[in-house]
């Protein structure tokens, strides 16, 4: 088995470096790109619906 508890601060570390990353990742990109997280489709609300009508139609 393998001692988890035992190795604990190895583990610590280990989150710490990657929540460091994550971090270091996202204020790179708020200072490089210009957002932090670039939201895709996926997180675009709203409704699009399309009409489509014999003959012309005039705006008003």
């Amino acid at each position: 088995m393998f001692d988890f508890v035992g190795q604990r601060k190895y583990w610590f570390m280990l989150s710490a470096l990657l929540l460091t990353l994550a971090v270091g990742s996202l204020i790179y990109n708020g200072t490089v790109r210009g957002k932090a997280m670039n939201f895709g489709i996926d997180f675009t609300g709203g409704t699009m619906i399309s009409l489509r009508f014999p003959g012309q139609v005039s705006e008003r």
